[in-house]
């Protein structure tokens, strides 16, 4: 039975988008390793094995290239997690739950914790980068970073009322995108103290300051 070839231009499209992704691949490491300062073209295209001509024409610039990897860092992070079904017990029981599951997939998963540490090294340099061609596409992931926690806190105290469980995910998700960050940084620094019993920690903390928020707002 005969193999039936695909179009030029198709296979053409297909190579294309595999030498797409391994930049990315090798980006993202480096990124996430040197930071963006500290990652020149001329090792990327080493690591790669592509001249710089190839990069250019994906992505136009080193600022394309890292607006793409936090794009695709994003994109991957945001679509591993599915609609919270799984959660049980009393609202802050269930935040406990999301923070665990959000933290060890951030902190333990290679490619999470990868795109994690790059988001670090940004905020840290944040204003360094202002006025560079991806600023804006890496402040919109971090903003999303952020409305993903709020929605996740809203979604397990949701049963206390939408406005209600809204408000208290506004008031929450700087400060707990802070604690996986914290939980994050210890572990790479050799914490003693393992990295779930440092998230266990983190989730009660962040479910107390809830329960402190709710009990404030209804003396």
């Amino acid at each position: 039975m005969a193999t039936e070839k695909l179009p030029m231009h198709s296979k053409r499209k297909e190579l294309g988008e595999v030498s797409r992704q391994n930049i990315l691949d090798v980006a993202s490491r480096l990124m996430a390793e040197r930071g963006y300062d500290g990652t020149s073209m001329s090792l990327l295209c080493k690591e790669v094995g592509l001249p710089s001509s190839s990069i250019y024409w994906h992505f136009g610039s080193k600022e394309g290239v890292l607006a793409a990897v936090m794009e695709r860092g994003a994109l991957h992070f945001f679509e591993s997690f599915p609609e919270p079904d799984w959660l049980e017990g009393t609202p802050s029981q269930r935040l406990h739950q999301i923070f665990l599951r959000t933290g060890t997939s951030l902190v333990e998963d290679p490619l999470h914790s990868e795109f994690l540490q790059l988001q670090i090294r940004f905020r840290l340099n944040r204003d360094l980068h202002q006025g560079k061609g991806f600023f804006e596409i890496a402040e919109s992931v971090r903003q999303q970073g952020v409305a993903f926690m709020a929605s996740w806190i809203f979604r397990a105290y949701e049963d206390l009322g939408e406005d209600a469980a809204r408000r208290l995910g506004d008031y929450l998700a700087e400060f707990g995108v802070a604690l996986i960050d914290g939980v994050y940084l210890a572990a790479k620094a050799g914490s003693k103290t393992p990295t779930q019993t440092l998230l266990n920690l983190a989730a009660t903390s962040l479910a107390a300051a809830a329960d402190e928020f709710l009990g404030n707002k209804s003396a």
